[in-house]
Parts: structure tokens; sequence; C-alpha cells
């Protein structure tokens, strides 16, 4: 009877054990000078060799690592440019500390990068992919909008204008940190040879802005290495165009960028600069035309459509590691753009009766349009991390963002080309300056098999445009302005966010689930009439997002998110803007932001030489 009881008593400890939970914790450092390795990827196996949980070591080169069940055989610890080490964990306790983990460097590993070529690796986490900026060869010398252009989802057109999912509403961030600026004037700004990696959100949770219709794209710049020096240097030129369409403009295309980093002891610095001319030879036939009042007025159109482009920047990242505990970061960014678009086009103009087909007067002028558009954009940030213990961590951080925009339109109609008899002469001269400023503070903090998130953000951003549309009396030197066209407009936002969300992971699922709530305020104010109006909104964005290991090397996920599209002043501008014959835009001072939900499912799977990856999402 004892024997049957002990047996019995045996097998129930057993299950206590296999049910409850295992970690594995230690240091990661080089074998050298013991100086801690962050970021090391720390990969558990089980018996048969198949990946149970992976992680990533801390600034501080430690680890922790929860686990669910006793299957986990050993764990593998690897490290850019050093040899991995394999250790076998065998479970007599809850806790296995494995101590310091000594990795030595691997001498050869740089040549080895340098001449072994690779498909383009990305990676998947719960709410996004992830892409290596060094495999898009073909972006080398260009701008960060040369690299996206390879990604999915994301096409840009010949003159720089980038689509995300179909859509022009997207979120930019720089290393984290949201920009409020043009998406494609921003990415402009940025030299590939600065870019690390890009991630692809498009299922974003509580903690980001929710701001963008159809996600976020995220630009990971180039540190310093481990330890020591780094300087990295790019160069491009490019050929004659193929064909230059009788254009005369010759265009000229050529960059350089330069990036350096250093690291030692508690510093961590890195900055860089660029420039990068990049001008378009184009050709332009057009065809629009007006019915008004049952008369319809074509105007057709065929002539040079050129551009002259070029940007140019510098940028600079300090890190301070004061203990293990501390951590202070400050970045600053600023750059140009210019552009210089000429349309010079030969108008051929009628009038018919558009109910009988009638014509009623023709006749032909042309047009030299050159339009002008630059911007000084500067970006700045301040950013301090207090870890509290190993389960928790307070993070404070400011931004400032300025861009200081400007255009002008000369539209000048003349008889035929090369006449000097003018039919009308416009300028078109504005300015529309803008200023964002945001501070964060958020509480990071373990709890059960996951992390939980809570913060709060304040934001102030201000448009202030000035538009301008002057006419040129004829016979004289003289331009008098046009009030019908012109105005101003100004639009502030002032945002308080407060967000809360979940991440946590079982052996098979990894799920995230978060709440955001936004109160806004909208203030415009209008130059003609000193007429004033407010928008007061609160709403709320909730997101979740799930990942489930459903085969070998094979996922299924699903997601949904709220996200905002905002309005700027230009659509809010109730007064008409005019540049030539062809535009004339005029917003409504009544328009709401727009609220997108997406529902977003997809899978993963993982070969031996690549991946696969397809996402379904429809948007409501």
């Amino acid at each position: 009877m004892l024997k049957f009881v002990a047996v019995v008593l045996l097998q129930v400890c057993g299950l206590i054990v296999s049910a409850q939970s295992f970690s594995v914790s230690g240091t990661v450092a080089d074998s050298l000078d013991n100086k801690p390795l962050s970021s090391a990827t720390l990969v558990v196996k089980g018996k048969e060799g198949n990946i149970i949980k992976t992680a990533s070591s801390n600034i501080d080169g430690s680890f922790k690592i929860n686990i669910n069940n006793k299957e986990a055989s050993s764990v593998t610890i690897s490290f850019v440019q050093y040899h991995s080490k394999q250790i076998a964990l065998v479970f007599k306790e809850a806790a296995i500390n494995l101590g310091t983990i000594l990795l030595s460097a691997n001498a050869g590993s740089l040549a080895e990068v340098i001449v072994q070529g690779k498909k383009a690796p990305v990676s998947f986490k719960i709410d996004r992919q992830l892409f290596k900026a060094s495999q898009f060869t073909n972006a080398a010398g260009g701008t960060a909008t040369d690299i996206i252009r390879n990604l999915p989802s994301v096409s840009v057109n010949g003159q720089g204008e980038i689509l995300f999912r179909g859509s022009a509403s997207f979120l930019v961030l720089i290393n984290g940190r949201p920009t409020q600026g043009e998406p494609s004037f921003v990415l402009a700004q940025l030299p590939a040879g600065s870019v690390e990696n890009i991630e692809v959100i498009t299922s974003p949770g509580a903690a980001y802005d929710a701001d963008g219709k159809a996600g976020i794209i995220n630009i990971t710049t180039k540190t310093g290495v481990q330890d020591g020096w780094m300087i990295l240097a790019n160069s491009m030129t490019g050929t004659p165009p193929l064909k230059d369409f009788d254009n005369g403009r010759n265009p000229h295309r050529y960059s350089m960028d330069i990036t350096a980093g250093y690291r030692k002891n508690k510093w961590d610095v890195s900055g860089g600069v660029n420039y990068l001319r990049n001008d378009i030879a184009g050709r332009r036939e057009g065809d629009v035309y007006t019915i008004i009042n049952n008369i319809q007025t074509k105007f057709p159109s065929v002539g040079e459509r050129s551009f002259k482009r070029y940007t140019y920047g510098g940028r600079l990242a300090i890190n301070y590691q004061a203990d293990k505990n501390n951590l202070l970061s400050a970045a600053f960014y600023h750059g140009k753009k210019y552009q210089s678009r000429v349309a010079d086009l030969l108008y051929n103009n009628s009038k018919v009766n558009a109910l009988t087909g009638v014509p009623i007067s023709s006749f032909t002028y042309y047009n030299e349009n050159d339009q002008q558009k630059e911007g000084l954009f500067t970006l700045a940030n301040l950013d301090y991390n207090h870890k509290l213990s190993d389960q928790s961590a307070f993070n404070f951080s400011l931004l400032y963002e300025k861009a200081n925009l400007s255009a002008v339109t000369y539209n000048n109609n003349l008889r035929s080309r090369g006449s000097t008899d003018t039919l009308q002469y416009t300028v078109n001269p504005s300015t529309n300056p803008l200023n964002a400023f945001r501070t964060k503070i958020d509480y990071t903090k373990k709890a059960g098999n996951g992390i939980v998130q809570a913060g709060y953000q304040y934001r102030y951003d201000s448009q202030d445009g000035n538009f301008l549309y002057q006419v040129k009396l004829l016979g004289t030197n003289r331009f008098v302005t046009d009030p019908q066209f012109s105005s101003a407009v100004k639009a502030t936002n002032y945002i308080h966010a407060a967000f809360v969300q979940y991440t946590g992971s079982t052996k098979l699922l990894n799920y995230s689930g978060g709440l955001r709530v936004e109160k806004s305020e909208r203030n415009l104010t209008f130059s003609k009439n000193n007429e004033q109006k407010k928008l007061l909104l609160t709403k709320l964005f909730p997101s979740v997002q799930l990942r489930y290991k459903a085969w070998d090397k094979g996922v299924l996920k699903a997601g949904y998110s709220r996200r905002i599209k905002r309005t700027n002043n230009y659509e809010l501008n109730p007064f008409p803007e005019r540049e030539h014959s062809e535009t004339l835009e005029q917003g409504d001072p009544e328009l709401l932001p727009e609220f997108i939900g997406t529902y977003e499912a997809g899978m993963e799977q993982t070969f031996a030489k690549g991946n696969f990856f397809a996402t379904l999402y429809y948007q409501t």
C-alpha cells in the first residue's frame, strides 16, 4: 500500500512540475573585455530542434526567458560578427541562471558579409514586417523613398509621390518618433545609406499615434559599432536620359552621403551629411474641359514638363548610458528640399454648345509655367529611459518638428512660343509653415506572460498658410493682388491622448490588445472675415492583434485597428485658390476628420531559403 501511495505521489509531483513555468536567465558579454552585448539573439529549442521561444538581451546584456514547459533542451546565443554558442538546458529547478555567457568575435565575419549574396531578409512580429535596408542595393545613393518603393503595398510614382495600401495618408516614424510632415517630403530627406531597417506596421497598437489611414512606416537609422569607429560613404552618378523630349532643360543626377558612428564606454554617437540631385526629364500631354451653363470649354495641351530637384541635410544622434538603469538620448536633423517644375505647354482652347455641339469660339496660346517649391525641415527629440527594476521601466520623451514650406508659381500666357506679346502674367507665392510639439510619458511593466504599457501624450501642431494670387498690369511692371483667389488660413490642433496596451504570448499564440482615447480641439482662423471655427472631439481607438503558430514554420494572423485621417488647412480653406487656368481649388471649413476601421487577416510561411506572406485587409 505504501509503495502504491509513493508511486501516486511521484506521478502527481511530476504533473505539477511539468505544468509550472520555468525561467532561463543570464548575461551576454564580449569574451575579451567582458562588456555587455545588447540585443543579442537567444533561441530556445526543443529536443527535436523545433524553436520554442526567442528573445533578445537587454541593454546591459541581461536576459530572462520564461518557458511554460520542460520541452526545452538547449538555448543558442548569437550576435552579429560573433561566434554563436549553444548551451544545454537541464531543469532540476524552476529557474536556471546561466551566469555570464562570453561570446568571441568572429574576425572573418565582416568579409563574409561583404561577399556573400543574400535574398532580402524579412522578419515578422505580431503587428509588423521588418525589412533589412541593406538588401535593396538598387536604392544605393538614393533616399529612403527609393528603399520603400521595394516594399509590398507601397508604390512611388516618377515624381516621388508615395502611396501605402493605395493611400497617401500614413504616418512616418524616424527611430520610433512620429513626424507630422508630408511623408514624401520627410522620406526624401533621409539618404538610403543611413537607413538600417524599415518596419511596415499595418495594424498599429494603442501606444502609437492614431494618425494615418493606411498605417505606419518606421525608419530605423544606423548607429555606431559595438566599440570604436564606423564610417560609411556612398556616392552615385546618373547617365544622361535615354530620351530628352526636346526639352530645354538637361537633367542632372548625382548624390553623396557620409555616415559616421562612435561607441565607447557610456557614449554612443552617430551622425552624417547627405546631398542628392535627382532631376526628371518629361513631357506632358493633357486634355481638360469644363461645362458651365451648357458651354463646354476644352483646353488640351502638349509640351515640356520637367523637374529640377535636390535635397541636402545633416543629422546627429547621441546616447548616454549613465548606468544600467538610466539612458539619455538626443537626436537632431535638419535638411532642405528644393524642386523647380517647368510646364511649358501649347494650349488649343475651344468652346462649344454642350447640348448641340455647335462651335462657339477657339484660340491658341503658349503657357510658360514655372513652379518652385522648397522646404526646410527640422526634427529634434530628447528621451529619458529609467529602468525601475527587471520588471518595469519608465520613459519620458520630447519631440519638436518644424517645416518651413514655401512655393511660388510663375504663369506667363503668350500668343506663341518665343513671343513677347503677353496675354496674361500671374505670380502665385505662398507660405505654409508647420510647427509641431509633443511630449509623452509611458510606463511598462511585466505582467504574467506579457507586458502592460500605459501612458499619456500631449500634442500641438499648427499650419499657418498665406496664399496670394497676383496679376501683372499689362504694359507696366506692377503686380496687383487679386482678392478673389488670395487668402490666409491657420489651423491649430491640441490633442490629449491616454492609452493602455497588453502584449502577451503562450506556446503557440502571440496576442496584443489595447485602447487609446483622444480628446482633440481644432481651431480655424480665416483672413478675409476674421471668422473662427472650433471643433471638439473625443474618440476611442481600440486595437487587437493575434498571431498563431498553426503548423511547422507556418503562422496565421488577424488584427483590427481604428485610425484617423486629420484635415489640413488646404482642405479646410473655404476661399478659392488658383495657380493657372487649369487649377481651381476650394476647401470646406466644416470638413470632419475621417475615421477608418481596418480589419486584416493573413498567413506567413518560412522556408529554408526564403519566406512567403500574404495579407487580406478591409477598410471601412
